[in-house]
């Protein structure tokens, strides 16, 4: 499970404003830990952490039905 997540991952998630601009302001609101993101495009990431519980559990379990072999 990746440690960080873009707005981009973020946005649409339950707790999560739809829109990335949204995700970006409200994580900033609520001053939510931000690091640079690398590579094309930069932008923001922010830690799983310190996400609302419901967007953690919504991408514990994104994670957990990628990892299942397909039938």
């Amino acid at each position: 499970m990746l440690d960080w997540y873009s707005a981009r991952d973020l946005a649409g998630l339950p707790g999560m404003p739809k829109t990335v601009r949204g995700v970006n302001w409200r994580l900033a609101r609520e001053g939510i830990t931000s690091r640079q993101r690398n590579g094309r495009g930069g932008g923001r990431e922010y830690p799983m952490d310190e996400l609302p519980t419901l967007t953690q559990s919504a991408l514990a379990k994104n994670e957990h039905a990628a990892n299942l072999p397909a039938a």
